[in-house]
């Protein structure tokens, strides 16, 4: 009997399509032919393959048809040569879990393409399908849809379930159907948004259960199709039945079916025997005979086109018999086979000896392991070793007894298993929580690292869901958007909170795997998950430290911008405006640098704890650095309300602060702007609410201002100083004006202050008020302070040399220059000494607030200079935050009572009282006293009765150049002059 391959059953015309072909013309390619593959390749070699199934997945992806076929084409492709047996290329379809095999030549060329729908028209599995029903092989797990389902919903649910059809029902009646050539045409038309009611194909073909599989398939053949739903006697749905499904049922029985066959055929073989030796007549025996050779042929046919090896070997260990497939698994052909011994020729040598005794023992004592199936290692011609699964029968003929063979190649089972063996191991050992459970949720298994991370253990769990583990921290939605995942897509990742045994809650990375059977419904769900709560409260820190201020807990610079973005777009959608504030701690730099950051941080605590009591629960505090903050007021309505919490915030801030036993009073400068009015920019409205500040400090502080459109110049005008103050020691353009400090007991002047002032090319003379609180905040009151102090000491050596040997200059020192420069004095001393001048050629004046606290390392520098014979006074007392008593800490030798106490003398009892009454104490102190700002006669005289030692003010001259002071000095008769 001739031996069938699929050269027999093959389509020879393969639509073969290059890799860059767009997959639109792909799809309309077997749409138009009505074909279920195309064969990527060029110069008819094959190079992959694309089927109606990947049609439908990248339909239900949504996929662009301008793309080419060969990104999505199935590679490497599975193929077979021309001469291949049909059961083979069935083994193989079946093996891969595909519907399509490439036939190809020595080269490797295309020679064509065989299907499920060939082999089912060619194959005669009738044979094998015998008188089963169809409901020995139907499929339950139908795909059904409704009317209103889209053809892209189809699509998605198809390629999920790896259905090869969807049945469209009302009810549970069949009334349509969709397929996966259907796919192709509605995806070359791009019609997903279709219905599946005006897409499907009405009626359906239907069989009831207790059909013959035979029927089946010649319903198939005669009306061209490869799916039927199978109803029951009312005509609602049970289950469906596809071509895949009747290739699928046959391959498995073949190896049972050769053993009954070749069993019966013996029987009939000795039956015949029997009924020839009693034949007398030779037209009875021929006729016997001739049956016994159809019998024998049909179990050639058999044993040759079997899908396992089949070997006969006689007593001797001689191979007798030799099919197709032992050729193929052991490479020998045979006629080589055939006479040689099977000990030589498929066992390996270690087993060898293992075989000859257990012959031997058979031979001798019948002791066997026949009929039984077991695995071992055999060998091929090239010396591979691999697994079999063997199955000896004992036949008796004739001549002898032979042993008959069935080996099946089972190395890749083994493979499986050993990489199931290893999965175990994995499964027992891995450091991440595993846990099993069927198709509706109840768990299965869990491995160790699970009871580790929840602390249940197996027999607490098994047939329990996972919402145990439930934590509450999720609502409904998470969970169906979750299960919605796991339905489509069969897979689910992401972050979830759930609960241990003990209550304790958890964070973990969990990732959800479907299972599927062979039908494509779900069978098993895995899933895996590791604790990450100690990586999400680091996560935690990481961004509260990026985006709050570890100083005072507020948001700091990053989190006002992004709250700020937030609310501008929120006031945007709503139409209601939002007020934007910058506040300044006044004086707050001067307080932190004369008592240290320790203090400094603590009134920046407090002064946040207030700021956040003083505004609605829905407003934002933030620190943007220093002691600058602000604050972001959602909802404003009217500009009235924001006065009453700027009013608030004030007076909250006035309060005394108490810090370490000590008393502080601070005030804030507050810029207010509102948007959209005033700006829509993010930028344009931080540089109004910083205009608008600034402009409240220039008023004189502890108050707030609203934003100007006035106040653009202003801040131009002030970027415009600090750019050309850079330059003004440069281009020599820093001046030095003089102020006499009048002795009141006889009127003569030896003493003077030293205030500086900028000659500006454009804008002429400009006063230290403007410019030297723009050079401490840019960092340029260094290099100006050492300047004024050069040009100072120069200035009394040639005083002294020309008026008098004691005159004395006063030099402003700035806070910032007294805190950042720290060999500031080391300088200043060799200035003098270069000079040739002694120390009391020159007065420092620092600030009242310096004194602050006293601060050791303020006592030590103003100690340096007392050392160096230098002198020291305390400039515009009682402005500050501090009293006399912390000046008996400090070497001072004089006292500057600030005009605010001069200006009203003569109408002002109380100025009068306390200006007596701080003359009075200094002195006590052992310091002399200068009255600042005296402008009448009346002042001088009040002042010189309560004891002042010295005055200066306009009373007496306006501050003059070096050059106008001298002239004044002569022209008023004050100076001694000396030459």
């Amino acid at each position: 009997m001739s031996r069938k391959t699929i050269a027999d059953l093959m389509t020879r015309e393969v639509v073969q399509v290059a890799p860059a072909t767009p997959l639109a013309d792909c799809a309309d390619m077997m749409a138009r032919r009505r074909i279920s593959s195309l064969v990527i390749g060029e110069q008819q070699m094959p190079l992959g393959i694309v089927t109606e199934r990947d049609m439908v997945k990248l339909l239900g992806n949504g996929t662009d048809l301008a793309l080419p076929v060969g990104d999505f084409m199935a590679a490497p492709l599975i193929t077979a040569p021309a001469e291949t047996d049909f059961r083979d290329a069935v083994h193989l379809l079946i093996q891969h879990g595909i519907r399509h095999l490439a036939v190809v030549d020595d080269q490797g060329r295309l020679n064509g393409i065989v299907t499920e729908t060939d082999f089912r028209r060619h194959s005669g599995i009738e044979e094998f399908v015998g008188l089963r029903t169809i409901a020995s092989i139907m499929d339950t797990n139908v795909l059904s849809l409704r009317r209103t389902a889209t053809v892209g919903d189809a699509a998605v649910r198809m390629h999920a379930c790896r259905a090869s059809c969807a049945i469209v029902v009302d009810g549970v009646k069949p009334v349509g159907i969709i397929t996966e050539r259907d796919m192709v045409r509605l995806y070359r038309r791009q019609a997903a948004d279709m219905l599946v009611g005006d897409a499907m194909s009405s009626p359906v073909l239907s069989v009831s259960p207790e059909h013959l599989v035979i029927d089946a398939v010649q319903l198939m053949q005669t009306r061209g199709v490869r799916h039927l739903v199978v109803v029951d006697d009312r005509g609602d749905m049970l289950a469906t039945v596809r071509e895949h499904d009747v290739v699928k049922h046959t391959e498995g029985q073949y190896i049972d079916l050769l053993n009954q066959i070749i069993h019966e055929q013996l029987d009939e073989l000795r039956q015949h025997q029997a009924k020839i030796a009693e034949l007398t007549y030779q037209a009875a025996l021929l006729a016997s005979e001739n049956r016994v050779l159809e019998k024998q042929r049909k179990l050639d046919a058999i044993i040759e086109n079997a899908l396992d090896a089949i070997v006969l070997m006689d007593e001797s260990g001689a191979i007798s018999g030799w099919n197709h497939q032992a050729e193929t698994m052991f490479g020998w052909p045979r006629d080589q086979a055939l006479g040689r011994k099977l000990l030589e020729t498929i066992v390996p040598p270690i087993y060898r000896q293992q075989h000859r005794e257990g012959v031997r023992t058979f031979l001798a004592s019948g002791a066997n392991r026949l009929n039984m199936r077991v695995e071992t290692l055999a060998i091929d011609r090239q010396g591979r070793h691999f697994a079999v699964e063997l199955s000896v029968t004992l036949v008796e003929t004739a001549q002898g007894r032979e042993f008959a063979a069935f080996i099946r190649d089972i190395s890749e089972r083994k493979r499986n298993e050993d990489e199931m063996r290893v999965a175990s191991l994995i499964y027992q050992n891995s450091g991440e929580a595993m846990m099993v459970t069927d198709a509706n949720g109840a768990i299965l298994n869990i491995n160790p690292a699970f009871t580790e991370l929840t602390g249940y253990r197996l027999d607490e769990v098994v047939g329990k869901k996972p919402r145990m583990l439930n934590s509450g921290r999720h609502d409904a939605g998470f969970y169906q958007e979750m299960w919605h995942r796991l339905n489509t897509c069969g897979a689910w990742q992401g972050e979830i909170w759930n609960k241990r045994k003990n209550g304790e809650i958890f964070a973990e990375w969990l990732t959800i795997n479907t299972i599927f059977d062979e039908a494509g419904a779900p069978h098993r769900r895995v899933a895996l998950f590791s604790d990450i709560t100690e990586k999400k409260r680091a996560e935690e820190l990481i961004w509260t430290q990026a985006n709050f201020d570890p100083l005072t807990g507020l948001p700091n610079r990053r989190m006002f911008q992004e709250h700020l973005s937030l609310a501008v777009k929120k006031s945007e959608r709503s139409g209601i405006p939002l007020a934007l504030m910058f506040i300044d701690l006044d004086h707050f730099k001067e307080i932190n640098d004369t008592l240290g950051h320790d203090i400094g941080d603590k009134l920046l605590q407090e002064a946040a704890r207030r700021l956040s009591g003083s505004v609605r629960a829905t407003d934002t505090v933030a620190r943007l650095g220093g002691d600058e903050f602000t604050v972001i007021l959602e909802d404003i309505e009217s500009p009235s309300a924001t006065s009453r919490i700027a009013e608030h915030i004030l007076e909250k801030l006035a309060t005394s602060f108490h810090v370490e036993g000590e008393v502080f009073y601070i005030s804030a400068s507050i810029g207010i702007t509102f948007y959209p009015d005033d700006a829509e920019a993010l930028d344009d409205l931080r540089k109004n609410a910083d205009q608008a500040m600034y402009d409240a400090k220039h008023q004189g502080r502890n108050r707030y201002s609203y934003f100007t459109s006035d106040m653009r110049e202003v801040a131009l005008n002030r970027l415009s100083i600090v750019n050309g103050l850079r330059q003004a020691l440069a281009n020599a353009e820093l001046r030095l004006y003089y102020q006499p400090i009048v002795d009141l007991r006889d009127g003569s002047v030896y003493k003077a202050e030293a205030l500086i002032r900028w000659q500006h090319p454009q804008r002429g003379l400009i006063g230290p008020d403007i410019f030297i609180p723009l050079a401490e905040e840019q960092g340029l009151i260094l290099d100006i302070g050492d300047w004024v102090f050069r040009r100072a000491i120069h200035q009394v050596g040639e005083w002294r040399e020309r008026f008098r040997p004691d005159f004395q200059i006063s030099v402003n020192k700035s806070p910032v220059q007294f805190q950042t420069d720290q060999t500031f004095y080391k300088n200043w001393l060799q200035i003098l000494l270069d000079a040739g001048l002694p120390g009391d050629s020159v007065t420092i004046e620092i600030t009242e607030s310096l004194t602050l606290g006293g601060k050791p390392i303020v006592a030590e520098k103003l100690q340096l200079f007392r050392d160096a014979g230098i002198q020291v006074a305390i400039d515009d007392f009682g402005t500050g935050y501090s009293s006399l008593a912390y000046l008996k800490r400090y070497d001072i030798d004089f006292l500057k009572i600030d005009r605010s106490f001069v200006r009203n003398l003569d109408s002002n009892e109380n100025d009068r009282v306390l200006c007596a009454a701080m003359i009075a104490m200094a002195h006590t102190l052992g310091m002399q006293v200068i009255a600042e700002g005296v402008e009448t006669e009346r002042q001088r005289d009040l002042l010189a009765a309560a004891g002042c030692d010295y005055a200066q003010g306009y009373w007496y001259t306006v501050p003059l150049p070096a050059d106008q002071f001298e002239q004044w000095l002569l022209d008023s008769g004050r100076a001694n002059y000396t030459k």
